[in-house]
């Protein structure tokens, strides 16, 4: 049996979920993608983690257990849309977020943590973002700014991060496994 794939991520709520949704309807005449992301999928990423042997589960769950007395909950801008890719076929369309020191800082000790335990650290800068819809199809291109068709700005309140099995295959494919809160601001 092959290793289930894991990320670490913090979820949005159902509310921001619908608004995000209605970004991607709004959106949808203007681009050509394969994928778009199903709303219940909608996460920020802070670690992939890859395949995870079911015995390797448990540590890595504990660990990040420990750190949600480091970081306080914090609230987290987020604003416009953007691509990354070729900017008339981008192969990631997006919803920003803010890098705020907060961000950084959870980002940081869950990226850490993670690899105390063995798994490869990202090499890439970090650029936290919401995937909407990946992977451009046919050649269209996008002919309309993306600025002229959406704005996007909304604060989020993050409270907690989440460990989640990536189910290939399923819709919605992310499930939660297990869910690490953060403390309170006094």
């Amino acid at each position: 049996m092959s290793e289930a794939h894991y990320f670490i991520g913090i979820p949005l709520s159902p509310m921001l979920q619908q608004s995000l949704s209605s970004i991607q309807n709004e959106i949808a005449p203007y681009v050509s993608y394969k994928k778009w992301t199903n709303h219940q999928d909608f996460h920020i990423t802070l670690t992939f983690l890859g395949g995870v042997a079911e015995n390797k589960i448990e540590e890595l769950r504990d660990r990040m257990r420990h750190l949600r007395l480091v970081p306080s909950a914090f609230s987290l801008p987020l604003k416009g849309v953007g691509t990354f890719g070729e900017r008339d076929q981008p192969r990631v369309l997006w919803a920003g977020v803010e890098k705020v020191e907060a961000l950084v800082q959870l980002y940081t000790d869950v990226s850490e943590e993670c690899e105390r335990a063995g798994y490869p650290k990202e090499r890439r800068s970090y650029s936290p973002h919401i995937t909407l819809a990946k992977k451009w199809k046919g050649d269209q291109q996008l002919h309309k700014p993306l600025e002229e068709v959406v704005e996007f700005e909304e604060t989020y309140f993050v409270d907690h991060f989440s460990l989640f099995r990536i189910h290939p295959g399923r819709n919605p494919m992310y499930e939660e496994v297990e869910k690490f809160m953060l403390e309170e601001e006094a």
